[in-house]
């Protein structure tokens, strides 16, 4: 008992020198108050999405920049943004859901404009699964309350997903165990839907999933999202699915392009 108590002692020590560090680290970040009233409620749909001027480097003196990138974005449409590797998609939607603090520009949401450098603001209009994703597993709404066991939308959406023999939602806390790559997306993507905001991103989702889902989610999910009045942003590089698309835009060498005509007739000519 003495040996234990020693031993317990010095972890407990251990864990409180840690505790302590961070709750310092977190006192050193600037609060940013994000205004109740900004917060859309559950179902919410926008009339207008805007990026104005909005610009990102990762340090001031880097080769490689963000924009300046101005573009209307349809509302309630399936939006693609295509690209090479490193022509920044996924580092401009890191700036558009706030992830990254845009150096200049802004986000504007109905024809109020919130400062990209301050993103907290917009923040919550944005659900989105980024590439490398992480899968949390307590799940709440737009408003952030836990979901309950019984929520109609969570188990339309688990359903939908396919989800119903390997996921279960105990107290508000996803029950999983044993998922593949791609139904832990799938997840992911159930997570996004009980958040129920206005503007979805989803970065090379259908990447892991297989051939008969991949179909799935260009052919039925996403224009259920669109019904739904969601405006969807999706970073692809299937080519077979641009027809897909209510708009169509290209990434290069940090600059966004507008690239229907083009992509567009490529893959209804395949």
């Amino acid at each position: 008992p003495l040996n234990f108590l020693s031993v317990t002692t010095q972890e407990i020590s251990k864990g409180w020198v840690a505790y302590k560090r961070l709750m310092e680290l977190e006192a050193s970040f600037p609060r940013q108050a994000t205004p109740s009233n900004i917060h859309p409620r559950s179902g919410t749909r926008i009339a207008s999405l805007q990026l104005q001027d909005l610009s990102f480097r990762y340090e001031p003196d880097a080769p490689f920049g963000l924009g300046p990138i101005s573009v209307d974005l349809p509302c309630s449409q399936v939006i693609f943004i295509t690209g090479g590797n490193g022509s920044g998609k996924s580092t401009l939607m890191k700036v558009v859901t706030g992830l990254y603090p845009a150096d200049s520009g802004s986000i504007v949401i109905d024809g109020k404009a919130y400062d990209a450098t301050q993103p907290c603001g917009y923040q919550p209009f944005f659900s989105v699964i980024h590439f490398d994703f992480h899968l949390f597993e307590h799940v709440l709404d737009s408003d952030g309350k836990p979901i309950h066991d019984e929520d109609a939308r969570f188990l339309y959406w688990r359903s939908r997903l396919r989800l119903d023999d390997v996921l279960r939602l105990e107290k508000g806390r996803l029950v999983f165990d044993g998922l593949s790559q791609g139904q832990r997306k799938r997840a992911a993507f159930l997570a996004a839907m009980l958040e129920n905001r206005p503007i979805i991103v989803l970065d090379e989702w259908a990447s892991d999933q297989d051939p008969e889902f991949r179909e799935f989610f260009y052919r039925v999910l996403l224009p259920e999202l669109k019904s739904e009045g969601k405006t969807v942003i999706v970073i692809s590089h299937d080519l077979q699915y641009f027809s897909e698309a209510d708009r169509l835009l290209v990434m290069s060498d940090g600059r966004l392009l507008e690239g229907n005509d083009i992509m567009v007739a490529v893959a209804r000519s395949r």
